[in-house]
C-alpha cells in the first residue's frame, strides 16, 4: 500500500478499481505462477542488453549509468514490481549521447533471445473467451521477446479435424497478436504423457544453440542472468573425449518458508539435485534429463526426437502439501525402479574401476548440506519424522516397480496447499504404503515383547526396536502430525462421517476411488493384472509370510499350550 500511495494512489479503495492489475501481479509474484516464472525468465534479456552494453561502452559511459540508475530509486529499477513501469532504454538518460542505451542493445538481445511458453490450451482458451487467455496476452505484450506455442485443432468436415502447431508473438506496432509459424502436425499432438509432448511440440519454435527448460512453478534473478554467457562457455569445453551436450543448473526452492515440510523439501534440494546429478553424471556416467532447470545443446536434441521422453515414466514437482510430496515421491521412486531395470548391470562397471571419489561423494553429500542450527532445528519440528514417512514412500514404490513395472506420471499440482486433508484421501494414499506395513511391523514388535527372552530386560528391548518402533509410529502419525489441524476435534469427526460413507458406499460400476472403498481396492490391486508371471510368484511368496508368522505364533510361542496339531494351526484363522 505504501508502495502505491508513493506512486500516486490517493484512496486505499483505488487497489480494487484502478490499481488491480497491480494487486494481481503483486500476489502473482508471490506464488507459484506463470507471471512469476514470466518475470524471472525476462531477466536474461535484460541481462542481455545490460552486458551488450557494457561490451561497447566506455568508462564515462559506465559512470554516467550508474550515476543515472541510482537516482531513480528502487522501485523503477531492474527488479520492477509491474512491466510497464520498468525503465526501458530510452528513459534512461546519458550526459553524452542523451540515452544510457545506444539502440543497439534492443536488437542485440531479440537476436540472441526468445523465451517460449508451451500452452498447449491456448487457442482453446481464446476460442472461449477464457479471461486465461487474456493474461497470457498481456504478458506478450509488456515482454518483447516472449512466444506462445500452442496446439490448434480446425474442423475440416463433418468428423474431420486438422492439427497445427502454431507459434505466436505480439506485435508492437500492429497493437495486437500475429501469427510467427503454423506447422501442420500428422495428427493429435497429445499421444503420451502432456509435459513431455509440450516442450518437444514447441522446441521446434526456439533457435540458438541452446535452450533452457524451465516449468511454469519456476523463478529466477537478475544476478544469476548475469552469469549466462559464463555458463555458456561451458559447451566449448571438452570433459573426455566429448563436449557437454547438457548443462545442469542447479534449483533455488523459494517455498521453503510456507511450512515446515516445504522447508525440508528445499532442504533436500542439494542433495537431490545439485549433488546427487552430479554424481550421476560424474562418475557414474549414467546422468540423463532431469527436467529443469537443464540447458541443452540444441541441435544434438533435435536430431535425437527432442528434450523429453514422451512416454509414460515419470515427473517433477515441487510441493509444499504432504500429499503432493509423496506423490512427488512415488513418481521419482517409480522412474528409479524403471531407471533401475533398464540400467541393470552398470554398477558392475562402476565397482570395476574402483571409485573412491564416488565413495567420498556419498557419504559426504548428507553432511555437508545443512548447517548444525538448522539441523537442530529442522529435529525440534520432527523431520525425523517426515524422512522417515517419505522413505517408506520411495521404498514402496521402487519396490513396487521392480516387480511389476508400471511407472506413470502423477501430477502433484502447484500452488501452496496448506489445507487440511480428510482420513480418507489420507487414507488412500498411504494404506498399502504405509499404514498396513506398520501395523503389521508393530505386531511383530509385539510379540517380540511378549514371548522373547531378550525383551525381559528392559533396557536390551528398548535398544534393540527402538528405531523400529520409531519408524512404525512415524508411518502411522506423520500424516496426521503434518497435517493442518488434524487433531482439530470437529474436523476429526467429519472425517470420521467421510470415511463411513466411503467404506459403505454403493454407487455401481461407475463411481471413482474417491466415491468407493471397492473402485480404489480394484485400482490398488491393477498392478497384478499388468504384471509379468515372475512378478506374480514373487507376490505370492511375499504375501505367504503371513502363513509363516501364523504357524510360528501357534508352533513355537507355544499360546495353545504347546499342542502342534494342524487343526489348532486352522482354528488360529
Amino acid at each position: 500500500m505504501e508502495r502505491m500511495r508513493r506512486e500516486g494512489m490517493v484512496k486505499d479503495e483505488e487497489i480494487w478499481t484502478t490499481k488491480m492489475r497491480d494487486l494481481r501481479l503483486w500476489a502473482s509474484y508471490r506464488g507459484q505462477t506463470l507471471s512469476r516464472t514470466v518475470r524471472g525468465m525476462m531477466y536474461y534479456f535484460r541481462a542481455l542488453k545490460l552486458l551488450a552494453f557494457l561490451d561497447s561502452a566506455s568508462e564515462m559511459d559506465i559512470k554516467e549509468g550508474v550515476r543515472e540508475l541510482g537516482s531513480m530509486g528502487r522501485d523503477v529499477g531492474l527488479g520492477s514490481l509491474n512491466p510497464e513501469r520498468s525503465p526501458s532504454p530510452r528513459s534512461l538518460s546519458r550526459a553524452s549521447t542523451g540515452f544510457l542505451f545506444k539502440g543497439h542493445e534492443q536488437v542485440t538481445s531479440s537476436m540472441k533471445y526468445t523465451y517460449v511458453i508451451a500452452c498447449q490450451i491456448y487457442g482453446a482458451q481464446k476460442a472461449k473467451k477464457d479471461p486465461r487467455a487474456e493474461e497470457i496476452l498481456y504478458l506478450m505484450k509488456h515482454n518483447e521477446a516472449l512466444r506462445v506455442a500452442y496446439a490448434d485443432e480446425v474442423s475440416t468436415g463433418r468428423d474431420e479435424k486438422e492439427y497445427y502447431s502454431v507459434l505466436v508473438k505480439y506485435d508492437q506496432q500492429l497493437q495486437k497478436e500475429v501469427e510467427i509459424y503454423r506447422v501442420k502436425l500428422p495428427g493429435p499432438l497429445r499421444l503420451g504423457e502432456g509435459k513431455p509432448e509440450n516442450q518437444n511440440h514447441a522446441l521446434i519454435f526456439t533457435r540458438g544453440d541452446a535452450v533452457q527448460t524451465i516449468d511454469m512453478n519456476q523463478d529466477s534473478y537478475f544476478e544469476e542472468a548475469l552469469k549466462i554467457r559464463n555458463l555458456l562457455e561451458e559447451y566449448g569445453r571438452y570433459y573426455g573425449i566429448r563436449k557437454p551436450t547438457i548443462l545442469g543448473v542447479r534449483e533455488h526452492i523459494f517455498t521453503g518458508s510456507v511450512s515446515s515440510l516445504a522447508w525440508f523439501m528445499s532442504a533436500q534440494e542439494t542433495s537431490f539435485v545439485t549433488l546427487g546429478q552430479r554424481v550421476l553424471a560424474n562418475p557414474l556416467k549414467i546422468r540423463m534429463h532431469y527436467g529443469h532447470p537443464d540447458i541443452f545443446d540444441r541441435f544434438w536434441f533435435l536430431t535425437r526426437g527432442g528434450i523429453s521422453k514422451a512416454s509414460r515414466v515419470v515427473g517433477k514437482g515441487r510441493d509444499v502439501g504432504l500429499n503432493q510430496i509423496s506423490m512427488f515421491e512415488a513418481k521419482v521412486a517409480s522412474g528409479n525402479g524403471e531407471l533401475y531395470l533398464s540400467l541393470s548391470g552398470v554398477e558392475k562397471v562402476a565397482n570395476s574401476n574402483n571409485n573412491k571419489a564416488l565413495g567420498a561423494i556419498l557419504n559426504q553429500q548428507f553432511i555437508i548440506q545443512l548447517a548444525v542450527w538448522d539441523f537442530l532445528t529442522m529435529q525440534l519440528q520432527l523431520s525425523s519424522v517426515f524422512y522417515t514417512f517419505s522413505m517408506g514412500t520411495r521404498t514402496h514404490f521402487f519396490g513396487r516397480t521392480v516387480l511389476h513395472g508400471g511407472a506413470k506420471y502423477r501430477a502433484t499440482g502447484r500452488g501452496f496447499v496448506v489445507q487440511h486433508k480428510s482420513f480418507s484421501e489420507n487414507y488412500r494414499l498411504y494404506a498399502r504404503s504405509h499404514f498396513i506395513k506398520a501395523i503389521e511391523l508393530g505386531l511383530i514388535l509385539t510379540v517380540y515383547a511378549s514371548y522373547s527372552p531378550l525383551a525381559k530386560d528392559t533396557l536390551v528391548y528398548i535398544a534393540m526396536t527402538i528405531s523400529s518402533w520409531f519408524l512404525v509410529i512415524s508411518w502411522i502419525m506423520a500424516p496426521f502430525v503434518f497435517n493442518p489441524s488434524g487433531f482439530d476435534w470437529l474436523k476429526t469427526v467429519y472425517d470420521f462421517d467421510e470415511f463411513m460413507n466411503w467404506i459403505w458406499y454403493d454407487g455401481g460400476l461407475f463411481a471413482k476411488a474417491e466415491q468407493s472403498w471397492e473402485r480404489w481396492w480394484y485400482e490398488e490391486q491393477e498392478h497384478l493384472r499388468t504384471t509379468s508371471p515372475w512378478g506374480k510368484r514373487v507376490e505370492i511368496l511375499l504375501d505367504l509370510r503371513f502363513f509363516f508368522f501364523q504357524y510360528g505364533i501357534v508352533h513355537h510361542l507355544g499360546i495353545a499350550a504347546n499342542c502342534t496339531s494342524f487343526v489348532v494351526y486352522l482354528l488360529s484363522w
